[in-house]
């Protein structure tokens, strides 16, 4: 019969039939080992016990596992907090540097913001540039004490004193 012949029954055909095509299967060889010699076959009761040792060898694994669990999950927690750590440790250190240029070069705080750079001896170049590119600022005219004073006619005449000279005026007025 033929892989499109029905079988005079009308019955299709089963895989122990005889006219059914067999899916692939791999020949029955024993196996052997490097030599090419066949092993001597196992006995169940060495194969039970074989298979005892591995089941128990299995649940120690686990049961060290088991053990060693909460060692490696406080540990990830660890170098989860070390990283945490270590940047805030570079801010810090990043702040200071910029504080330090910034003080060294006379930078407004406002213009904080303004300065790159990763080095303190990058920051410092980006500090004077900026410093530069502004205009310097202007000194405010020195002051000297001046006071009103009631002249004999007429309203008040500004009177420049020194602090001695105030200090004797009010002394006077006690």
């Amino acid at each position: 019969m033929t892989d499109t012949q029905q079988p005079a029954d009308g019955a299709t055909p089963e895989a122990g039939d005889a006219g059914a095509m067999p899916a692939a299967v791999a020949p029955a060889v024993p196996p052997t080992d490097a030599s090419g010699a066949t092993p001597p076959s196992e006995s169940s009761s060495q194969l039970e016990a074989a298979l005892k040792r591995e089941r128990d060898a299995r649940k120690q694994a686990e049961a060290e596992l088991k053990k060693l669990r909460p060692q490696a999950d406080s540990a990830e927690g660890l170098v989860a907090r070390v990283a945490e750590l270590e940047a805030a440790k570079a801010a810090a250190e990043r702040e200071a540097m910029l504080q330090k240029v910034m003080h060294e070069h006379s930078v407004p705080s406002v213009l904080r913001d303004r300065l790159h750079g990763q080095t303190e001896s990058e920051l410092a170049a980006d500090a004077a540039a900026l410093m530069a590119a502004l205009p310097a600022p202007q000194q405010p005219p020195a002051t000297q004490t001046t006071t009103s004073v009631a002249g004999p006619q007429g309203p008040p005449v500004a009177a420049k004193r020194s602090p001695e000279e105030w200090a004797s005026f009010v002394r006077s007025k006690r």
